[in-house]
């Protein structure tokens, strides 16, 4: 099945499950949505149904970041003006007239503006993996008549999740029920 075949599959999927009642939908996913699945239930569907994963760090790519950090347009441009340069003042100067001193500056700028950038690439980098460890990602699910927070790699398919404001969305599913609604799709 090719990946547009399967992606249109599971629009109609989930078109049908759409039309659905609240009632037809607890028998499609056989689960009571006033109780919850059972610890047991949701143990045994976890190994037949979803998988979610945890938020994953960036991976840091060093010779991608100095790379970048080097030959960036600025840097490119500074570099083509500095060839210029040496070519005018170095190579085709009289002996007593050649300057390095304006080559030297420019190649000095490049230096020291690729070095501000690989600083702030590399800060902003331990920034954000800092901020995805801290950020939790749970979601609270009725469970045994029960509303408890779990991670989302334990959610499975059948779980009756409650969102508050500020939440986010963490799988694909149906509501049953809201109010006030607001969803930004970013």
């Amino acid at each position: 099945m090719t990946k547009k075949v399967k992606k249109i599959a599971i629009k109609e999927n989930y078109l049908r499950l759409s039309k659905l009642s609240t009632k037809e939908l607890e028998k499609e996913f056989d689960v009571d949505t006033s109780k919850g699945l059972t610890i047991e239930e949701a143990n045994s569907r976890k190994e037949d149904y979803l998988k979610n994963h945890k938020l994953k760090t960036h991976r840091y790519d060093v010779i991608k970041i100095i790379f970048s950090s080097f030959f960036n347009p600025f840097s490119l441009i500074l570099i083509v003006i500095d060839i210029f340069t040496f070519l005018s003042d170095v190579v085709f100067s009289a002996p007593e007239e050649r300057s390095y001193l304006e080559c030297s500056t420019i190649l000095g700028i490049i230096i020291l503006s690729g070095i501000i950038h690989l600083f702030n690439e590399l800060s902003s980098y331990f920034a954000t993996n800092k901020l995805l460890k801290e950020v939790s990602s749970t979601s609270t699910v009725l469970r045994d008549s029960t509303k408890e927070e779990i991670d989302i790699s334990s959610l499975v398919k059948g779980d009756i999740i409650y969102y508050s404001q500020g939440d986010i969305v963490s799988t694909d599913g149906i509501i049953l029920n809201s109010k006030d609604l607001f969803i930004d799709e970013s």
